[in-house]
């Protein structure tokens, strides 16, 4: 049994490959049991249970480090071991058909689910990318599949009518059907070009708008903003929110809120691999 947080070469290999092949079914929209996952890999390293899922969940982080993609069920858990890091990346790099199998998940044609389930944001602050500053070829990093499946038009603008369907139905509940049919999809009635997707109102009628990000990912998967996106999140910070889709399609399909400003709110990502933390 092996002493300390380090983990051997071989023990990584190990749950490095069990996380993969759990990944792999997730993406194929397959099932899996994570916990006789966890059992097979304690028959071999023996490690604890916790161990075992802190160290899928230090995958997760690295994987979304690399923005590919990480199981949605493994929250990433960050201060990596070095060795886990490199063995992670080196797989990702040659991981070919996992590549292939994640741009098929990302960029195909959704077929939306509306009810959207409302959560409180995440503890830690959700990271967002600058377009003009995203990560340039980060070692191991081929295909940017936040850039990706934020690209997919059509998961966009499925992402918006559900939003668009929860805040008129949330203004009518409100007893104010009045303002549910003034609620607009301004992205799409006057161009995508002011900073934010839907205008909507509080109970009281003030306006409020909205920006939606969406992804079929968790919600702790990164997310892109423009430079203008975030201007409008700060002179309009009294207005303005951030409803970010997650789990799109999925049975817990949910949103979270971000109010205000962007910069204030979220973690600006690192432009380079030499500041992603470790």
């Amino acid at each position: 049994m092996a002493s300390g947080d380090a983990w051997t070469a071989e023990e990584i290999e190990v749950v490095l490959e069990s996380y993969l092949a759990m990944l792999t079914m997730e993406l194929s929209g397959q099932p899996y049991n994570k916990s006789a996952h966890n059992e097979q890999v304690r028959q071999v390293v023996q490690r604890s249970k916790g161990s075992v899922e802190r160290k899928l969940q230090n995958i997760s982080s690295i994987l979304r480090d690399l923005q590919a993609p990480f199981i949605n069920g493994y929250k990433p858990l960050p201060n990596v071991q070095g060795a886990l890091r490199t063995a992670v990346t080196e797989r990702w790099v040659a991981a070919r058909d996992l590549h292939a199998l994640t741009t098929r998940a990302l960029a195909r044609v959704p077929s939306p689910r509306w009810d959207v389930q409302v959560l409180g944001p995440p503890a830690a602050a959700p990271i967002i990318e600058l377009d003009e500053a995203r990560w340039h070829e980060p070692v191991g990093r081929h295909i940017d599949f936040v850039a990706l499946e934020e690209a997919n038009r059509s998961l966009g603008l499925a992402g918006e009518l559900a939003v668009l369907k929860t805040e008129r139905t949330r203004l009518v509940t409100l007893g104010r059907p009045d303002l549910a049919d003034r609620v607009e999809h301004v992205s799409q009635t006057q161009g995508d070009g002011l900073g934010f997707d839907i205008l909507s109102f509080d109970s009281a009628g003030s306006e409020r708008l909205l920006e939606v990000k969406t992804t079929r990912r968790s919600q702790f998967t990164p997310f892109s903003v423009t430079r203008h996106e975030l201007a409008v999140s700060q002179k309009e910070s009294e207005r303005y929110s951030l409803v970010r889709v997650f789990n799109f399609e999925t049975a817990s399909q949910s949103h979270y809120r971000l109010a205000g400003d962007l910069g204030q709110a979220c973690r600006l990502a690192p432009t380079n691999w030499d500041a992603v933390p470790r």
